[in-house]
């Protein structure tokens, strides 16, 4: 498929010309390449290469003409082997152009790469043209166009966030409602069965908030991709002529080390494009499945494994030119935001084609790299317990949260589990209870008045090294966070927390 992303229409027929005449005159062309600023590498199919431009050579310090049999991705970039993309190339996986944004050692910079198959006539690879740009410019544009859209993003999610906890909201009014006045214990039941659901929906929503204070910061953690999707589209669905959802989830698919926001972004803007919601009454196919890119190698072990999510829609009304440059900064319009999505993908090791075919599909695919599905230091575990830990029985526990409702309701919490429970409305009071001693935990906010949450904490390691510190927080500021505080040896619980999820802390 056409698969000419980031690459704009002008650099494309340029290079696909230059390739023609590289094809139709053999090495005779290789001249014209010298007079270009940017370097130009001709390589055989084995990546030797037969032809680099001047601007090559002086861009690796090297003199004219040592370059020639070396291997490309060895001389230019101090690789073992072929970039990903460029081994499913070789490998007959593709024979259309690519472009990559890839670090090059030797030169010292970001590049865009452009790579153009040459075919001889037995339709093989008959020799490979690359040609490379300083990704800079690029890059600078991508920033501005990223920054440009936030508050576009950060509108949307505003909306969306309104309207779900609008009906979350009134199912619990509903619900409690219900609790009250019925005389039936299964009214009862559901009633609260259906408080704890919208709980639950309010808490996932809450998390991609909290990332918002995060600035542009990636915080890679293991993602979830087919959870990430649901929720995006729990966001989406309250935007006025959204189609239809159809999802085809596989569930045994690797976890991929990403900023969930940012993924969610990203699938914001490729799912919301607005021409793309209205163009038919077709419904959305959103599919996720895994994907070997490259070929196994020589010795049969196989290529990076990736998490795709393939987007498309019948969309017989599209303008089939645009898809030359829907990825390209500086030329998106006002109904799609897809450079955005596509620099997302590439902060994240990925990248996103896009296609149109003849039978009128309209398609996105989405590659990000799988990542290792290990848990984060602290992030779904407890921390190790030390010598003289009180244990999973009753604990005397000091409870340190400036909200009077969610101290209070937390206290009962703990106290009908079993353990002793002392308050403190503030820091202060919390250090002045901290100073008699007698406590085998310390659950406390970090944002409090007078003292904070980890200021406490230092305070009781320092007085009872064994204690048992637990940190809660409902802030973004990137203060604590679960890798940190197992660092300093604390347990830290992202509010909104359930209660389950605090007394497994206290527990372990």
């Amino acid at each position: 498929m056409p698969d000419i992303i980031t690459i704009s229409l002008i650099a494309a027929a340029a290079g696909a010309a230059l390739a023609f005449v590289l094809a139709r005159r053999g090495r005779g062309a290789e001249g014209v390449f010298d007079s270009m600023r940017e370097p130009v590498l001709i390589t055989a199919p084995d990546c030797s290469i037969l032809y680099a431009n001047r601007a090559a050579h002086e861009a690796l310090g090297v003199k004219k003409g040592s370059l020639s049999g070396l291997k490309c991705y060895r001389a230019a970039h101090g690789l073992d082997k072929p970039l990903p993309q460029c081994a499913d190339m070789l490998a007959g996986g593709r024979a259309d152009p690519l472009c990559l944004d890839h670090f090059s050692e030797k030169m010292g910079k970001d590049l865009r790469i452009r790579v153009f198959p040459v075919r001889g006539k037995d339709g093989g690879i008959d020799r490979v043209l690359c040609m490379a740009q300083d990704a800079a410019p690029s890059r600078t544009r991508e920033t501005h166009l990223y920054h440009d859209a936030q508050m576009e993003a950060m509108s949307r999610l505003a909306g969306a966030v309104a309207h779900q906890f609008n009906n979350i909201l009134s199912v619990i009014n509903t619900a409690l409602h219900l609790a009250r006045t019925s005389g039936s214990e299964e009214a009862r039941d559901e009633a609260l069965s259906a408080i704890g659901n919208s709980a639950r929906n309010g808490a996932g929503i809450t998390r991609q908030l909290l990332t918002l204070g995060r600035g542009n910061a990636i915080r890679r953690v293991p993602v979830d991709i087919p959870e990430l999707l649901r929720d995006t589209l729990k966001i989406l669905s309250s935007q006025p002529d959204m189609p239809a959802m159809d999802t085809r989830f596989r569930d045994d698919l690797p976890t991929v080390q990403a900023d969930p926001l940012e993924l969610s972004r990203l699938f914001q803007h490729v799912l919301g494009g607005r021409e793309f919601a209205a163009l038919s009454g077709e419904p959305v196919i959103v599919e996720a499945s895994s994907a070997s890119l490259a070929r196994p190698d020589s010795a049969g072990a196989p290529g990076p494994l990736f998490v795709k999510v393939s987007v498309s829609r019948l969309c017989r009304d599209f303008d089939r030119d645009s898809i030359k440059d829907i990825f390209e900064p500086g030329l998106e319009t006002s109904r799609w935001t897809l450079p955005i999505a596509y620099a997302i993908a590439r902060r994240h090791g990925g990248w996103i084609e896009a296609s149109y075919s003849w039978a009128g599909i309209l398609a996105f695919d989405v590659y990000l790299p799988a990542g290792p599905a290990e848990r984060g230091p602290g992030e779904g575990a407890p921390a190790e317990r030390t010598e003289g830990d009180a244990g999973p029985g009753p604990l005397r526990v000091l409870l340190a949260e400036d909200d009077e409702d969610l101290r209070v309701m937390t206290a009962r919490m703990l106290k009908a589990e079993g353990h002793s429970v002392t308050e403190a409305a503030d820091g202060l009071e919390a250090e002045r209870l901290l100073a008699g001693g007698g406590f085998d935990a310390l659950v406390s906010d970090i944002m409090m008045p007078g003292r904070t949450g980890t200021e406490l904490a230092a305070a009781a390691r320092a007085a009872a090294p064994s204690i048992r510190i637990i940190l809660l927080s409902g802030h973004s500021e990137g203060r604590m966070d679960a890798a940190k505080a197992a660092s300093l040896g604390y347990i830290f619980v992202q509010k909104p927390y359930g209660a389950e999820q605090l007394l497994g802390r206290l527990r372990g």
